[in-house]
């Protein structure tokens, strides 16, 4: 089976393969990149202190994580569509140990937007994330209690994934 050529960056970041499968794609000198204005939008910036403020201080926070980036697959080629809508979904926030384990993904809603769009979108990535055993949970980004919501959910203990026995211990080392 030949993989397609925009599937080959899929799996690398989904730790799947190390090296690329082919020669890298040639870039159009015609292509015009520059640095956006803005990487964090304003709503996520306010969120962002206090949600520092609300995690001990020896936790690494991480900012619009890909669920592939977060998760392990052992039979991702069996079935690999559901990687490829993996690698399109977002976790806002991601709450890590000074190990690098991840202890909670975070998802900010915004009430002023109206769009069940991205609350099925949340909800699929919550349960993904359910099954790997990762807690996640979803605060509106006005909310006035975000800090203890936050601690009360790194209070409670982690789930099991729903394939315990095949879950190892995450790695330390980079997979590209």
């Amino acid at each position: 089976m030949r993989i397609p050529k925009w599937a080959e960056g899929v799996l690398q970041s989904a730790g799947l393969v190390d090296a690329p499968l082919s020669q890298a794609p040639e870039i159009s000198d015609e292509l015009i990149a520059r640095p956006r204005k803005c990487v964090i939008e304003a709503e996520f910036r306010g969120c962002w202190s206090r949600i520092i403020a609300a995690t001990p201080d020896d936790c690494i926070i991480l900012y619009r994580q890909r669920l592939t980036e977060l998760l392990e697959f052992e039979n991702a080629m069996e079935h690999f569509e559901s990687v490829v809508q993996l690698d399109r979904r977002n976790v806002d926030f991601v709450i890590c140990d000074s190990k690098g384990r991840i202890r909670l993904g975070v998802f900010l809603i915004d009430s002023r937007v109206n769009d069940q769009k991205f609350s099925w979108q949340q909800d699929f990535a919550i349960d993904v994330l359910a099954r790997a055993g990762i807690t996640a949970i979803r605060v509106e980004v006005s909310s006035q209690t975000l800090e203890e919501e936050i601690q009360k959910a790194m209070a409670a203990p982690q789930p099991k994934p729903q394939n315990s026995e095949s879950v190892s211990e995450p790695s330390m080392t980079s997979a590209g």
